[in-house]
């Protein structure tokens, strides 16, 4: 993993959080560029390592058993399923050529939602429980504004279909989630 390419996604992911679409500027968006923003995913494995043992606690304190096997095979999968959604959704809407910065600034921009979110989990982990689900839905919303802002400035278009974007990257997310829920239940 060359951190001189997560030094620069970082920094380009930090621009775009701080609203400033010259962010995408920042990336490297050559067909090397686009492949080394996979190794995104491997910055998001202790996070998501973080954000389990968060979840492992209910609001009242008890244990909650997670199969971590199947967290991590989610975690991977959504992970390759974004760039598939992304590609017929940029066909279907004639900005192919915006594939390639979209998925490299998402894949990017996945790390700092990731931190972000448990951050602010862990925080909210230390509130009174009854005070959480509000914070959590904050929480989470914030991270699909960020996720907009990227997709509108990637793709360079309107509020509203970057707003399709990130809703079939949801929409697939959940869809997936499932599917995998059920293998694993099996």
């Amino acid at each position: 993993m060359a951190l001189a390419d997560a030094v620069r996604g970082f920094t380009a992911a930090s621009i775009l959080a701080r609203g400033d679409a010259r962010g995408i500027d920042v990336l490297d968006l050559s067909v090397g560029g686009f492949w080394r923003s996979f190794q995104a995913v491997l910055w998001l494995v202790p996070l998501h390592a973080l954000l389990l043992l968060v979840l492992t606690r209910s609001a009242e304190g008890d244990a909650v058993a997670i199969d971590w096997t199947a967290e991590y095979v989610s975690l991977f999968a959504r992970f390759a399923l974004f760039p598939l959604v992304a590609l017929l959704l940029t066909r279907l809407m004639g900005l192919t050529a915006r594939f390639v910065p979209l998925v490299t600034a998402a894949n990017w921009a996945s790390v700092l939602q990731g931190g972000f979110l448990v951050t602010a989990l862990l925080l909210i982990s230390l509130l009174p429980p009854d005070s959480r689900p509000m914070l959590q839905f904050f929480a989470f919303a914030a991270t699909m504004v960020y996720g907009w802002f990227v997709a509108r400035s990637a793709l360079q278009t309107s509020g509203a279909i970057a707003f399709g974007f990130v809703l079939a990257d949801f929409l697939s997310s959940l869809v997936l989630d499932q599917m995998l829920d059920r293998l694993f239940l099996a």
